[in-house]
């Protein structure tokens, strides 16, 4: 923010008056319209080509702004005698002096200094400090403000006098500036400020019957380069509101001024045991269109000042979300019923609203992420939002080419696991898969498969995938992982059936690519932290297999949002 005007104002001094006329009066009287113009300066960022003006960074629709006005002035008079040679007379002084000034309304009128022989000089001085609030509108970065301001000063003598008035106007303009939430980041752009979370408050001792979870806002107003005293005069002017809906309850326990900052305070609790800062929301909201892009507004004299985009989010692995969900069955591993199941997490019951789960599936505690070959239930557990790397492939001269990585995380996981796991059924309904080592089966694909050159399997174990099936899908029955890609995994016992199921399972994700944007999940969601790719791109990261250290299961090249042209996306590309 660059301010320029006139700062002060002064009525020029009348200086003395000695005169041997019988009377003499001296006045001015000025006035004169202060103007003040704002202009907001962006912050600068690095680019390639040298430092440069955010283009992110826009002023706000207005600007509130704090002028404090320091009036004073000073009144000086004197008088002597004198010989009249015409009167061949004595000649005793009077005088008067006097002024007045007045800025935006507010008007200072300092004694007079009334003299009169054989008084001692008469002096006397006043200041007095005033402040008024404005709320300018922004117009390209600029705004004006105009101040109207007058000065008086009137000295009158008669001879043997002296006198003479000054008055001075000063005016510093302080703005409002709401400082927390930032109004300069721009979540909603991908730049991972503002971001706030519900927490989890179950266990917090005194605390816990708020186990539905608090979203705390920290809010702080900053009075930029005013004192004390001029903050706590601005502070009973201000007010903030949020759009947040879905919430129980919006507690404002107090305000304080400290120094130059301004800060609204909530009570957590039925008395402040945990004082926290700004908002304190109760209870998550239902749906998860109720997270995300939020604003936090600074009210100034009723009128809107600064806003700051925030982005809410929920713990994923927290287990608060509203209402009561039917309990789920979950199974062990080996196939009976958890006779105590627990209730799902947070991204479970959220990301269901955005990508729906497959039918007959289930969140398990219990072992993991799995297709029961026998009864085709689908178990997904708490691998199914974290952060995941999946091989990907293209047909290339009629062979599966493994081509690279494709790293995600949140959501992107979920609906990997969901169409990973829904493929896997899939491909043992019709026939694909046999489910040989989920069983004991003895099947000639369970004996069959195994890699006589001692590569990445286990001697004698299959791989699941019916050797009718891979011989006619550029698939070689003698091994388990035709392509490698698995043993990054430590899945090379299973690769080939872990390959048809990721082919599927990327063209699901590749349908459902925009999704990323309605993750609100934290700390492994896409959207929490800086996102690695701009806004248009999704956020995932592929790296050519000539970027992965293969050793030691090590991507280090840098990576791209874009996936080639010619991947596999559906089994029926290998007909």
């Amino acid at each position: 923010m660059t301010i320029t005007s006139y700062l002060t104002v002064q009525a020029p001094n009348n200086g003395n008056i000695f005169t041997y006329n019988p009377f003499a009066v001296n006045a001015n009287i000025q006035t004169q319209t202060l103007k003040f113009s704002f202009d907001y300066v962006p912050d600068q960022i690095y680019t390639p080509s040298g430092f440069a003006l955010d283009p992110n960074d826009t002023p706000p629709d207005n600007l509130s702004v704090y002028m404090a006005y320091t009036l004073s002035g000073s009144t000086y008079a004197a008088a002597s005698s004198t010989y009249d040679y015409p009167t061949r007379g004595m000649i005793y002084g009077s005088a008067t002096s006097n002024g007045s000034v007045t800025i935006d309304g507010n008007t200072l009128t300092i004694p007079s200094a009334d003299a009169m022989y054989p008084a001692s000089a008469v002096s006397h001085s006043a200041s007095q400090d005033y402040g008024q609030v404005y709320t300018l509108p922004f117009t390209s970065g600029h705004t004006d403000l105009p101040i109207a301001t007058s000065a008086s000063v009137a000295t009158q003598g008669s001879k043997a006098a002296s006198g003479n008035a000054s008055t001075s106007a000063n005016a510093r303009p302080l703005p409002i500036r709401l400082t927390s939430p930032n109004p300069k980041g721009h979540p909603q752009k991908g730049d991972g400020t503002n971001q706030f979370a519900y927490n989890d408050s179950i266990g917090l001792g005194p605390q816990k019957d708020f186990a539905n979870g608090d979203l705390f806002l920290p809010i702080t107003t900053t009075l930029i380069n005013g004192t004390a005293a001029e903050t706590l005069e601005v502070k009973p002017r201000l007010d903030w509101t949020t759009d947040i809906a879905g919430t129980t309850a919006q507690l404002l326990y107090a305000v304080t001024a400290a120094g130059n900052t301004i800060i609204p305070s909530t009570t957590y609790g039925p008395q402040p045991l945990l004082p926290r800062i700004g908002f304190d929301f109760r209870t998550l909201p239902t749906q998860n269109s109720n997270f995300g892009d939020h604003l936090v507004t600074q009210i100034v004299d009723g009128k809107k000042s600064d806003v700051a985009h925030i982005e809410t989010f929920f713990q994923g692995d927290a287990i608060n979300y509203p209402g009561n969900l039917p309990a789920p069955t979950f199974h062990n591993d080996d196939g009976t019923t958890d006779p105590n199941p627990a209730s799902p997490p947070n991204f479970w019951y959220y990301y269901n609203q955005v990508f729906s789960k497959p039918a007959n599936s289930f969140y398990t505690y219990h072992g993991n992420t799995r297709t029961d070959p026998a009864s085709l239930q689908i178990y997904l557990n708490y691998d199914a939002w974290i952060p995941f790397s999946m091989p990907v492939f293209k047909l290339n001269a009629g062979k599966i080419q493994w081509i690279g990585q494709l790293k995600f995380t949140g959501i992107y996981t979920y609906i990997y696991c969901c169409g990973h796991e829904s493929a896997h059924r899939a491909h043992l309904q019709a026939g694909i898969e046999t489910g040989g080592l989920h069983t004991d089966s003895t099947q000639e694909d369970y004996i069959s498969d195994h890699d006589p050159t001692g590569g990445y399997v286990v001697q004698g174990g299959g791989d699941g995938v019916s050797d009718v099936y891979e011989g006619i899908h550029h698939l070689n029955p003698q091994l388990s992982d035709t392509t490698g890609a698995y043993r990054l995994t430590g899945e090379a016992s299973t690769g080939d059936a872990e390959l048809l199921a990721d082919i599927d399972a990327l063209g699901v994700l590749i349908a459902n690519k925009a999704l990323w944007k309605q993750d609100w999940a934290e700390p492994k969601g896409c959207r929490w932290g800086k996102l690695p790719w701009p806004m248009n791109k999704p956020q995932w990261t592929f790296t050519p297999i000539s970027g992965i250290d293969l050793d030691n299961n090590i991507m280090y090249g840098p990576g791209t949002p874009d996936l080639p042209a010619d991947v596999l996306t559906n089994i029926s590309q290998l007909d």
